[in-house]
């Protein structure tokens, strides 16, 4: 029996000599590991998009909250006094959740962003097309990766900087805190790389970025450089910043000036047109997912985030559809919490499209301004106009170029009737209230001069 039974022991033996080496080191059929997803460049391209998928995250769940609701122009209905609610009224504690999970998030997208800038100069390219992709996918992970850790040095000021593809934990991975000059510097080398492979217009799939939102990011960060920036740990003005010193502003300042300049003068961005004064869905368009690639709207977005809605479990776009509401005027009445100021309601000029668009349906009752719901900038007004429940994030659009000149401009300048000649570009601005006035004749409100605003001051 004894004999038996070793003859058996050794029978499984064999059998799993023999056959383990075929079953054990199947490839999982719904999932691909990183050999396999940086074995070409197609399915490298499954990688970035997954990347994008990661910084979409914190726009849809935290964002809503963190960066629309505190602000000065906000109040919050003080019935919502629970620590859940703590983020919403801009007060953070141990039982603040959104910081931990845009602090997660935002590094899983820079994880997956290293992968790709790493593996993606292995792939032997089939061709020279192939190896232009190449550098196209890693310059889509390096904007990527610059936009996240902007975002981050924003919210958190220095944070640790990961550059490199982790595959395991190390000594390396355990780092501190590094300066938030020192990430601007880094990120900034990324972009300018990347505007250089990135295409004009990336036509393969909507929410793909290109050259001319690597130029937006780097025209914000030179404006940043040039402003005022708090060292998050001490409360003073970081060094590395201008801080109100005109002498180090400028050249932050003339070099954001310069790439805002590519932007309007050859980026063939512009602003949708709204014809009239009361054509306010013509600019609510820009906002509504089922007006998007019909080359009007196209026009002004330069980058958004694509998709953001209830199937996706977020909360950009869900509240204007599926949330306690009432019509009023053919449009939905969100319950919230969070109400725009009374001060800031009335500031708008009663022509105005922004205001017919963003507010004025949620505040106008017998004639009346008031406080008002704010779930609105979702911009699911229309649900006959918006055939997604989802909403897209416009991140930067070609109104931001204009006033980015128009600040950039004015501290060059030395007012807002003089012009900027780059000495770097050769291009020549217009003055600061040439664009301004842009952005408000589009509006449909009085234009910006010197006796305007004498008579309002």
């Amino acid at each position: 029996m004894k004999k038996s039974i070793s003859y058996i022991y050794l029978a499984v033996i064999v059998l799993f000599a023999t056959e383990c080496q075929d079953y054990l080191i199947e490839e999982p059929l719904s999932s691909l590991h990183k050999g396999e997803l940086f074995s070409s460049t197609q399915n490298a391209n499954i990688a970035v998009q997954g990347v994008y998928r990661d910084v979409s995250v914190p726009w849809g769940d935290q964002y809503p909250y963190v960066g629309n609701q505190q602000n000065d122009i906000c109040m919050h209905d003080e019935q919502w006094h629970s620590a859940y609610f703590t983020t919403w009224r801009g007060e953070y504690s141990s039982a603040s959740d959104d910081p931990y999970w845009i602090w997660i998030q935002s590094y899983k997208a820079i994880a997956d962003a290293n992968a790709v800038i790493a593996n993606v100069p292995k792939i032997t390219a089939k061709s020279e097309l192939d190896e232009a992709y190449k550098k196209e996918l890693i310059a889509e992970a390096k904007f990527l990766r610059a936009f996240t850790f902007f975002d981050l040095v924003r919210f958190y000021g220095p944070v640790p900087l990961y550059l490199y593809d982790a595959n395991e934990f190390t000594e390396e991975f355990f780092k501190g805190r590094t300066s938030v000059a020192e990430i601007l510097d880094t990120i900034t080398r990324d972009l300018l790389w990347a505007y250089n492979y990135l295409p004009d217009f990336n036509n393969r799939v909507g929410g793909r970025t290109n050259k001319w939102a690597a130029a937006t990011l780097l025209a914000k960060i030179y404006m940043a450089r040039g402003g005022h920036f708090l060292d998050a740990i001490t409360g003073q003005p970081d060094p590395d910043f201008a801080n109100g010193n005109a002498a180090m502003a400028r050249p932050w300042l003339e070099n954001a000036a310069d790439i805002l300049l590519d932007i309007e003068l050859n980026s063939g961005h512009g602003l949708a047109s709204v014809s009239h004064k009361d054509a306010f869905l013509e600019y609510g368009k820009i906002f509504l997912n089922s007006s998007r690639y019909n080359g009007a709207v196209d026009r002004e977005i330069i980058y958004d985030i694509q998709y953001l809605g209830p199937e996706r479990l977020s909360y950009w776009g869900g509240y204007a559809i599926n949330g306690g509401r009432k019509m009023f005027d053919g449009y939905f009445y969100p319950w919230s919490q969070v109400y725009v100021g009374l001060d800031f309601n009335m500031s708008f000029h009663d022509d105005d499209v922004r205001y017919k668009w963003d507010i004025a349906p949620y505040a106008t009752y017998t004639g009346f301004r008031w406080q008002r719901g704010m779930w609105s900038w979702t911009k699911a007004k229309h649900r006959h106009e918006s055939t997604d429940q989802s909403q897209n994030a416009n991140v930067y659009r070609y109104a931001d170029i204009l006033l980015m000149l128009a600040e950039a401009v004015n501290e060059l300048a030395g007012g807002p009737s003089g012009t900027y000649s780059s000495a770097t570009n050769g291009l020549t601005s217009r003055t600061p209230y040439d664009y301004i006035n842009e952005v408000r004749a589009r509006a449909h409100v009085p234009l910006l001069d010197n006796p305007y605003l004498d008579a309002r001051s």
